[in-house]
């Protein structure tokens, strides 16, 4: 029994050494005090992140180290607040927000399309894919809420 203790004690002290947080040298994407509401990492190199207030979506290929702005509402024509970004791989992606929009990427983020969906949610505040054939999406932290 007391082999069984020290065994989980160790495997846990050898787990909590390996959970810590460091920011990225040099990174300059949060630098007029923008909110980012999601980030997603396809790989350990490729990821998004969604800027929230000034609707933005930016792209890195190299592991968070550089920031690639993709899409921003200049480029989608309307006001929008992105809540967040989830991707089945390289090339489909999808963006929610808390503005009753919903959108899908092909290209790996460089053009978005509207997504219609009935009924059609107030916001979405969570996006998970499973696999690389389903996305869900949930929200709002408002009411109503719904599962899509």
């Amino acid at each position: 029994m007391k082999k069984l203790l020290l065994s989980a004690i160790l495997l846990g002290m050898k787990l909590s050494a390996q959970l810590t947080w460091a920011p990225l040298p040099n990174v300059a994407v949060n630098t007029n005090g923008q909110r980012f509401d999601d980030v997603f990492f396809l790989n350990e190199n490729v990821g998004w992140a969604a800027n929230g207030y000034y609707a933005a979506v930016y792209k890195t290929t190299d592991g968070g180290s550089n920031w690639t702005l993709q899409t921003d509402n200049s480029m989608l024509g309307s006001n929008h607040y992105f809540r967040n970004i989830e991707f089945l791989d390289e090339n489909i992606g999808f963006l929610g927000t808390l503005n009753g929009k919903f959108y899908r990427t092909t290209d790996g983020g460089t053009s978005w399309n509207l997504v219609t969906i009935n009924p059609n949610p107030l916001a979405i505040c969570g996006l998970d894919c499973v696999g690389t054939s389903t996305v869900y999406g949930c929200g709002a932290y408002f009411s109503p809420a719904y599962i899509i």
